[in-house]
């Protein structure tokens, strides 16, 4: 799909940010080394799984350190390191989409 991809929130590790049931649009984000702390992003982790969390820092060496907004989160330690390649590539979301309250009652 061109590099976007639309993902469907199922935990409540970002949240406030995030809540279950909201959607978010990404891109993959081909110059990574532009990654900015405080961004979201979605990445396959190969513990995890495919996973939204925001970017906590960029590290000496390049690499990314990722974290959920609520504190009952997996840590970035936890996470670990991150380094995107062509095999596994980070998407940076771009967009939100919240369904409101009355569209997820349904």
């Amino acid at each position: 799909m061109l590099g976007f991809r639309l993902n469907k929130v199922t935990g409540f590790s970002m949240f406030p940010r995030l809540s279950p049931g909201d959607y978010v649009l990404s891109f993959r984000q081909f110059r990574w080394k532009k990654a900015k702390p405080g961004q979201m992003f979605v990445l396959s982790h190969p513990v995890y799984g495919e996973i939204v969390k925001t970017l906590a820092s960029v590290d000496e060496e390049d690499s990314l350190w990722f974290c959920g907004e609520n504190a009952e989160s997996v840590s970035a330690d936890n996470i670990g390191a991150i380094t995107p390649t062509d095999d596994s590539p980070i998407y940076r979301v771009i967009y939100v989409i919240r369904p409101s309250l009355k569209w997820a009652q349904r």
